[in-house]
């Protein structure tokens, strides 16, 4: 009961927003993990109330000037949003956008660093006011896509939330001698994790420390995590880790990438600045890659490997421990230079 006359009594105080910033979060943890930093900005530049409107959640804050709303389902959602009038919704959510309200308008941000060709975004790109980009692979992209579709948002440069680990190279203290080779694999198609009983870990991890990075639909796949589970039991557990971290931990604590067309490999050459090897067997592998790494990119990776070759400790000391490119480098920083600052988001009223 006391649940229903905070909704209404939020309500009520809907009917009054006007020119304000309003921040929509699936739940808690996408909040903490995107949304901190940028209130972190936003109440320092805006005098305004920020609300933040959040499906069944325990957020609380000290400052006066953020308030939460939280929301129970879609309908109280949408009523929500009827009475809310002239202010800017800032969302990662694609589906949030000007179909739920013409009175307002709505920016989409980016939580990832990759190019936006999923179709759940594509498909509800010209809902919105404004899409947020947060490097210049995703500007470009997104420009081509807008002359083709012919859409009429406003492509908006903002920060990335994360971007001090692209730039801080603070990588933990190691606890293992040995090189660390992270296999991350995609789920769908002819990933590493179909093909997993064509490598032989066993001969890898008699060099090389491995953590094994399943993309996280395989937990919902028993056979798939028994499989790894049963190469694991054969090998020393500190030369074979199977991993659910955070995964820009895992790209830090590593020493190099192998992997299939995960879109992994996008967030680790951006923070690591060097190479990556492929496993792909088909050419419609390829295909899959190249929508979606850059093509700027995929220059800095090795393709000719197949599963025989990885089993070939020679070929894969020699991809491991060749020299990185000062022009990868370079290529991040440009990537970034005009993606340094956050957003005022008033501004966009």
């Amino acid at each position: 009961m006391i649940n229903v006359f905070k909704f209404i009594f939020d309500l009520l105080q809907a009917t009054e927003l006007n020119k304000q910033i309003i921040l929509f979060c699936k739940n808690e943890n996408q909040f903490k993990k995107i949304f901190q930093k940028k209130l972190n900005f936003l109440s320092l530049v805006s005098s305004k109330t920020i609300f933040v409107i959040i499906y069944k959640n325990n957020l609380k804050f000290r400052s006066k000037n953020i308030k939460v709303i939280s929301i129970n389902s879609e309908f109280s959602l949408r009523l929500l949003f009827s009475l809310i009038n002239n202010c800017i919704v800032v969302t990662t959510t694609p589906t949030i956008n000007k179909e739920i309200s013409q009175k307002n308008k709505f920016l989409l941000t980016q939580h990832s660093l990759g190019l936006l060709e999923n179709r759940f975004i594509k498909d509800n790109l010209n809902y919105f006011d404004f899409i947020g980009v947060n490097n210049d692979f995703q500007y470009q992209h997104l420009k081509r896509l807008k002359n083709e579709k012919n859409h009429s948002y406003r492509i908006i440069k903002e920060k990335y939330y994360d971007l001090d680990y692209i730039f801080l190279n603070n990588k933990p203290a190691r606890t293992h001698e040995l090189k660390i080779i992270l296999f991350a694999s995609s789920f769908y198609g002819n990933s590493i994790i179909k093909n997993i009983k064509k490598i032989d870990f066993k001969k890898i991890t008699s060099k090389y420390k491995i953590i094994f990075r399943p993309h996280p639909e395989s937990f919902k796949q028993n056979h798939h995590i028994q499989e790894i589970y049963e190469i694991k039991k054969e090998i020393k557990d500190e030369m074979f880790e199977i991993s659910t971290n955070n995964v820009k931990e895992d790209i830090l604590r590593s020493d190099y990438l192998v992997t299939d067309y995960s879109g992994i490999i996008l967030s680790y050459f951006l923070m690591k600045k060097r190479n990556y090897l492929c496993l792909l067997e088909k050419e419609q592998d390829y295909e899959e890659l190249e929508m979606n790494i850059p093509t700027e990119i995929l220059k800095f990776g090795f393709f000719d490997f197949g599963y025989n070759d990885i089993n070939d400790l020679n070929k894969l000391d020699n991809s491991i421990y060749k020299e990185n490119n000062i022009n990868a480098q370079k290529l991040v920083d440009s990537t970034f230079s005009d993606y340094l600052n956050d957003v005022k988001y008033l501004d966009l009223i």
